[in-house]
């Protein structure tokens, strides 16, 4: 069995960690979504971990706080782990298998971010800004809004500053309006890191096939989520359901930006055969039984967000 190291667009171990009761660092995790032990076990090399700031956070003050706090969580709770904050380092630790596991950081709901220094955040990893959550923000409406809008001012104005600063921009929660008008405004990278298809899920938090193609166009990845409850109607997914969604866009595209963001650590139904992070071998494995080739799966499992990562850390 060929052995796939795997990078994954999303991964909320800050929200996981946190939610334990009593909070508790990834260490000392021995059961659930991500541990050490799975971690090893599955090959994962490379993780985006979230800073997931809930909308409930929104608005001056609250947002930033939210950040900081969750900044320092980072810090405290996730070794043995380790900072990929450059080109070569995001190498090394997907390459080297007597490494650590790497991680670099993606804010997902970026109200904060109106109060932030985004070069202060780029120093500590930060290079990728989801604009909303589900509900509304100051920068635009998620995917959970009723009659959304695109982005307000105040998301077109951050929007400029990333573009400058060389961030790349996550699509998902964004409303349909909104996704429309960023790949309009913004010249930089763009990728949706966890989400389904609307072909299989017929609900906005789920890309339709134009949505998917036009990230495609644009030389982005589309990163397929292990989470139930957007990848099938009756909330139950396994291995096969995901691999229908990988080829539904395979077939049309190519294989070249597809990627995972599997989302563990940010649901809590069970994806049969895809439990935990000890078990994405199964997802390579399954895609080699479906006649995949070696380079094509090894793209999915990793090489593809691999690539999309290490241009937003060049020093």
């Amino acid at each position: 069995m060929n052995i796939h190291p795997v990078a994954d667009a999303h991964v909320d171990l800050v929200t996981y960690l946190l939610g334990q009761s009593p909070p508790a660092p990834l260490s000392s995790m021995t059961s659930g979504h991500l541990t050490p032990e799975g971690l090893r076990a599955g090959a994962v090399r490379l993780m985006v971990c979230t800073f997931y700031c809930a909308d409930r956070f929104n608005g001056q003050g609250t947002a930033k706080g939210r950040l900081m706090e969750l900044l320092s969580a980072m810090a405290s709770m996730s070794a043995p782990l380790v900072p990929a904050f450059s080109c070569q380092a995001l190498e090394q630790t997907f390459r080297d298998e007597a490494a650590p596991p790497g991680y670099c950081h993606l804010v997902e709901n970026s109200d904060a971010l109106l109060e932030t220094d985004i070069n202060w955040l780029m120093q500590r990893g930060v290079r990728i800004a989801g604009l909303t959550h589900v509900g509304s923000n100051r920068l635009a409406d998620g995917n959970a809004v009723n009659s959304p809008g695109g982005l307000r001012a105040e998301g077109r104005a951050l929007l400029r500053d990333l573009d400058q600063a060389g961030w790349a921009v996550d699509l998902a929660h964004l409303s349909e309006p909104g996704f429309w008008e960023v790949l309009e405004r913004f010249t930089g990278p763009i990728f949706d890191s966890h989400t389904g298809l609307r072909a299989f899920l017929d609900k906005p938090r789920n890309l339709t096939d134009d949505q998917a193609a036009a990230i495609i166009e644009r030389g982005g990845l589309v990163c397929l989520t292990f989470a139930p409850e957007i990848l099938s109607p009756d909330n139950r997914a396994s291995l096969d359901t995901v691999v229908a969604h990988i080829d539904h866009l395979a077939q049309r595209h190519g294989a070249d930006n597809l990627a995972i963001g599997s989302d563990f650590g940010g649901f809590f139904d069970v994806c049969q055969g895809l439990e935990d992070c000890s078990r994405f071998q199964n997802l390579g494995q399954s895609l080699t039984g479906r006649g995949y080739g070696e380079e094509v799966v090894a793209g999915i499992m990793g090489g593809n967000l691999l690539r999309f990562l290490t241009p937003l850390y060049p020093e």
